[in-house]
């Protein structure tokens, strides 16, 4: 899946901040981390930005959607907070989401799925899913959802855009709502091999004892010492190829690393 996301206005947009001069897209880029970070844990997720990431230069909006359709987005998601005039703080508060004018089903369906989740993460008031004329709406060929999840001129929103928990609670309220749109599974978390963590035990009897090495190489340069048969280091790290072979990473007790062989001739794993 390709989506493709923006953080609404540049740092030097003019009239885009609160009373006290707080630029919007300080705001906008903390949800859209949020909600990018949340999903690099799913499976098969490509992430587009087609805004300036330093918010220095306010990117035109044809050229963001061209990028898009270019890149062959599912989705295109457009972080914004609100204002009514910017001058004063009022009473007025809420979130609300936009889709493109007129029936769009894949837009509608990524909307409400994003408008729950935003619901249900900020307890913010509800102010509706609502239908627009906006350029990033309208010019990409692709479920297309804008959010103003808080006002940045409202006596009670402007306290939550100042917490980082919640610009993080709504970046991944969004990640929440794509996720249950578009059914994406999450990563596995591999199981760690179950040799890590291990000890390694010499099992080669031979009198001279079993080479263990400073570098990754069987080459005798790198040659730190030798052990003793039923001698080994208390701790794997990992195994790895190496010339052919297989050798373990290992710590001694001190925490100093080191690298023998993996081969199951010489050692054993306890």
């Amino acid at each position: 899946m390709r989506f493709v996301f923006e953080a609404g206005h540049g740092l030097s947009t003019a009239g885009k901040r609160t009373p006290d001069g707080e630029k919007e897209w300080s705001f906008n880029n903390k949800q859209l981390l949020a909600c990018q970070n949340f999903l690099k844990n799913y499976e098969g997720v490509q992430i587009l930005r087609v805004d300036d990431p330093s918010g220095k230069r306010d990117v035109p909006l044809k050229e963001r959607t061209d990028k898009s359709n270019r890149f062959g987005a599912d989705a295109y998601v457009s972080f914004h907070n609100n204002a009514v005039s910017g001058a004063k703080y009022g009473d007025h508060e809420g979130m609300e989401t936009y889709s493109y004018m007129g029936r769009n089903p894949k837009s509608e369906k990524l909307q409400k799925a994003i408008h729950k989740h935003l619901i249900k993460a900020t307890k913010n008031k509800d102010r509706g899913r609502k239908e627009a004329n906006f350029h990033v709406l309208r010019e990409t060929k692709c479920a297309a959802v804008l959010t103003e999840s808080f006002f940045m001129d409202s006596k009670n929103d402007i306290k939550k855009l100042r917490d980082d928990s919640y610009l993080k609670a709504t970046g991944e309220a969004i990640a929440k709502g794509i996720v249950e749109c578009y059914e994406l599974k999450k990563k596995s978390k591999k199981p760690k091999p179950d040799y890590v963590g291990k000890r390694a035990e010499s099992i080669y009897k031979g009198s001279d004892g079993l080479n263990f090495y400073s570098k990754a190489t069987f080459n005798k340069k790198y040659r730190a010492g030798v052990l003793k048969y039923q001698y080994g280091f208390p701790k794997i790290l990992r195994k790895l190829k190496v010339e052919g072979a297989n050798m373990f990473e290992v710590k001694n007790s001190k925490g100093k690393t080191y690298y023998i062989t993996a081969s199951e001739k010489y050692i054993r794993v306890e």
